[in-house]
């Protein structure tokens, strides 16, 4: 695939050394980290160890055509997605036929039909912090032109935002302090593109901070252009809901870091025990009052209104092990807090859904109908690797027939509906 010579190039000892020197201290230096793994553990009782994240030492070659279609592409990606959780009839139809083989979607496509059936959604608007991820295609003929894939979408808890900026940021450094060989002179500034995901992840979620606030409290004449200039003097903040015991934390810290430091925002990261013993709602319209055990001086308990809950779990069966976990699910979205994914928006997000869309009649259904998207259902089904069923449809057959066949068998992979952890 690569038109190099040799990519990686070769390196001396001394070179290596020098390299992996450069890297890691580079990613300590500037927070591109993960905590350790869970047997450091008893080693590290005060939870204050950290190791470079695993990234790769050298930019991976991309084709750039492909990049910046992927790039253009990921507008009219979210539309679609957007779309997909907006269309609760379609996509109850596929959550229900799920729900007889997958206990897991099954509680939440409930959650939401309690909702409905009970007092209603509370909030009026949402927000979607997609990734989109892509490999580049190659076929067996190699004067086929290359392609992309689309490998998955996800809706919830779309990690390595803020880190994959750092990557980029690593890169450009290697190559601009010498650690990289001379000989690798095809890597340069033009050749490494910034990466301004933690910037645009922040201001999504900073955004929706400000239309919460203008909304509830209208003459309060809230904007981010004032916050910012203050400072985080507000009642208001953003809950980013994650897991006990997380080794992405850092990934997670700088769009909290993001959000204080340029928009004058307060973030709290909580876990489902914790939204259970310190928040609350205010009825009749569910505000979300967190009371933060940290903020009492003895004399008064701080209280903050909750104006948008970020998830960085809630993906998982494995993030909820009892009825407690599904109760507190329940309670975050029966509140007018903006939800940063919706229970619809995380089951768009589902493998059955992209499954489905990868057939054009449903592709068409949501996209190509609109002023300015022309030609753009060819584009997005370009893109779509093929995705078959399990089950005794055709397609499901297929599958089947595929998975038990070579050379199929050893390219194709199993996917789960859900978000994997």
């Amino acid at each position: 695939m690569s038109s190099y010579p040799s990519y990686p190039p070769n390196l001396t000892a001394e070179q290596l050394s020098y390299l992996i020197t450069s890297f890691t201290d580079y990613s300590l230096s500037h927070g591109l980290i993960v905590r350790p793994a869970p047997t450091f553990i008893p080693t590290n009782p005060s939870n204050s160890l950290a190791t470079p994240a695993p990234v790769t030492l050298w930019p991976s070659p991309f084709p750039r055509t492909h990049f910046e279609e992927a790039r253009s592409l990921q507008p009219f990606c979210n539309l679609l997605y957007a779309r997909v959780a907006a269309d609760q009839s379609w996509l109850g139809d596929l959550s229900t036929s799920l729900s007889l083989v997958d206990d897991f979607i099954s509680k939440l496509w409930a959650i939401h039909t309690r909702l409905k059936s009970e007092n209603g959604y509370h909030h009026k608007y949402s927000l979607g912090l997609f990734r989109s991820d892509y490999m580049v295609h190659t076929s067996d003929s190699e004067f086929a032109p290359l392609g992309i894939r689309q490998v998955e979408f996800n809706t919830i808890a779309s990690s390595f935002g803020a880190l994959a900026s750092k990557v980029s940021d690593l890169h450009r450094y290697l190559w601009r302090s010498g650690a990289y060989p001379p000989t690798a002179d095809y890597i340069n500034d033009l050749s490494l593109p910034r990466n301004e995901a933690l910037e645009r992840l922040a201001e999504g979620l900073a955004k929706a901070h400000e239309v919460y606030i203008q909304d509830v409290s209208p003459d309060a004449k809230y904007t981010l252009e004032t916050a910012a200039s203050v400072g985080p003097n507000s009642s208001y903040g953003i809950m980013f809901v994650i897991q006990d015991g997380e080794r992405n934390a850092f990934d997670q810290r700088w769009l909290e870091y993001h959000l204080t430091q340029k928009y004058g925002i307060r973030v709290f990261r909580v876990t489902f025990e914790e939204i259970r013993k310190y928040t609350h709602h205010v009825r009749p319209n569910y505000e979300l009052l967190f009371v933060p055990p940290h903020a009492f001086d003895g004399r008064k308990q701080q209280v903050y209104e909750i104006s948008v809950v970020y998830y960085r779990a809630g993906y998982g069966p494995g993030d909820y092990p009892g009825q407690e976990e599904w109760n507190t699910r329940y309670f975050l979205e029966e509140s007018r807090a903006i939800k940063c994914p919706t229970i619809l928006t995380q089951l768009a997000g589902s493998k059955k859904v992209q499954q489905v869309l990868a057939e054009k009649k449903n592709l068409e259904k949501f996209m190509g109908n609109e002023r300015g998207e022309e030609g753009i259902v060819e584009r997005i089904f370009e893109t779509f690797a093929a995705i078959y069923p399990m089950d005794e449809s055709e397609a499901g057959l297929k599958a089947r027939k595929l998975a038990f066949e070579e050379p199929h068998r050893s390219r194709r992979a199993i996917k789960d509906e859900r978000k994997l952890q």
